[in-house]
Order: C-alpha cells, then structure tokens, then sequence
C-alpha cells in the first residue's frame, strides 16, 4: 500500500507562534464605511475533492499575522504595503517554484488570521493587504484561503456594529477566494468553511465564535470517511484552556511568566 504523506510548511511568521500571543482586542474605530475590493482569484483554480481524490503527495503553506503594529509616527496597515508581509510571501513564491519539480508540490496557502490590524477599516485591506496577496493568486497561481482572526472582526458578539463591518470587510476581500455563502461547505453567515484537496480536509474557523451554535456541529458533520487527514485553521484553538482554566483545574501545564497559552494544543493549524 502506498504511504499516505502531507506536508506542512511554515514559512516566516509561523502559525504555532501567532496563536501562543494573547488575543487583544483591537481600539474601536469610527464606523465610516467605504468599499472593501475583492482579491482577485487564481487564474487555475484548486482541484475539486473529486478530481483531486487520488492525490496524497503535495504540500501547503501555513503563516498568519500579517497585521501591522500601532506605533505612532510608524506607517503602518493603511498606509503603507505591508513590507514584512511582502517578504514573508516572496519567501512563500520562491518555495513554491523550488517544489513545483518535486513530489510535494506546493497546492495552496493557508493564513490563520489577523490579516490587518483593524478589519473595520477598508483602507487597511486595499491599501496594505489585499496587493500582497494578489503576487501569491495572480503573479504565481497559488489558491489562498483564510481563516479570521479578532483583529479582522474583533472580539465583539454578533450584531455588534464593530463586528459587522469588519466581517462585512473580510468577507467581501475573501469573496472570490473561498466557498461562497450558500455552498454545502459554508457555515451560513459566517466566515467558517471547509475544503477537500486530495487526502486532506480542511476547516477554517471563527474561533471567536466558537460558542455558536452551529459552528461545531456543522465542522464535523462535513467531514467524510475518505479524507484520513483534517487539519483546523483558527486564529485561537476552540478548546484551549487557558491559563487561568488551568490554574482553577490543576493542570500540569504551566502558563510561561508571561502569561501566555503554552498548550500544545494552541498551535493555529491544528491536526484532527
């Protein structure tokens, strides 16, 4: 029987890092709204699960926290292309072509959230995000999909003013990029979705909605016999403890002196 392999590379800002930083609820901004462009798409799109079913050699990329800080007198998202971001995808570019000869070719690149540091702002995604990752769909062909993160719609519950706009934000800049509202592998209203490539599937979370109640149910009802390997996107993990959690139930892993979740379990892309 042939050995069933997956690889998963992190370039740059890798995902296990960004989901061990505490969440921080991003500073309110005037609700002023003005047009969120969508990111153009690949010219190829990803293989269907279908056409890709026999596939079990490839690759994809994972990184998250693209956003910029908020350090006065310091262009950042908003005002400038964002310059870490740029190079951390060039990066990603230059290792897809270096893969593209091998058996693990690079299929398409995940991002775990926190794309810009304010999602309530459209000049944030047209100015300083959505031209980055234009060079990975349109320069080089490589699918893209995204997983929110509380920068990109805050912290706040549903209906908040705060949250709709930014949800409107990152839906309409991910519109041509993942599954569309209404499809099988769409949580309705919500940025959760899933997808299928060869022996993988995928499911991207709003984990700050991770209480809702169709958010669960409706991953894991997605998920079918054939795919032996599942892999969660989400800027936080749905079930990490925490540290104070962990001080209430004796856990034995410790918080760091920071503060921070050290849970294995706290890693962005997470394996089912």
């Amino acid at each position: 029987m042939k050995k069933a392999s997956v690889a998963l590379l992190a370039i740059g800002l890798s995902a296990v890092v960004i989901a061990q930083q505490p969440a921080v609820q991003p500073s309110p901004v005037p609700l002023v709204w003005s047009a969120v462009r969508p990111i153009e798409p690949t010219a190829t799109p990803l293989a269907s699960e279908a056409a890709s079913a026999a596939v079990t050699r490839f690759s994809f990329i994972a990184y998250g926290d693209t956003r910029s800080g908020s350090v006065p007198d310091v262009p950042g998202d908003g005002d400038v292309v964002h310059p870490e971001h740029t190079r951390v995808v060039d990066r990603m570019i230059e290792k897809a072509a270096q893969l593209g000869s091998t058996p693990f070719p690079v299929r398409f690149v995940l991002q775990s959230g926190d794309a810009v540091l304010r999602g309530p702002s459209a000049a944030m995604w047209n100015v300083s995000f959505s031209p980055i990752i234009e060079r990975l769909t349109k320069g080089a062909n490589i699918p893209y999909f995204f997983s929110v993160g509380n920068h990109d719609v805050t912290t706040m519950p549903a209906g908040d003013p705060q949250r709709a706009l930014g949800l409107h934000n990152t839906l309409t800049a991910m519109s041509k990029l993942i599954p569309p509202e209404g499809s099988p592998r769409r949580l309705s209203g919500y940025p959760t979705y899933a997808f299928g490539y060869g022996n993988a599937f995928l499911i991207a979370l709003d984990s700050n909605i991770g209480t809702a109640h169709a958010s669960g149910t409706s991953s894991r009802s997605s998920i079918t016999r054939r795919f032996r390997r599942a892999r969660t996107a989400a800027r936080r993990p749905r079930r990490c403890p925490g540290p104070a959690r962990r001080r209430r139930t004796g856990s034995n892993r410790r918080p760091s002196r920071s503060g921070r979740c050290t849970c294995r379990c706290s890693a962005g892309i997470t394996s089912g």
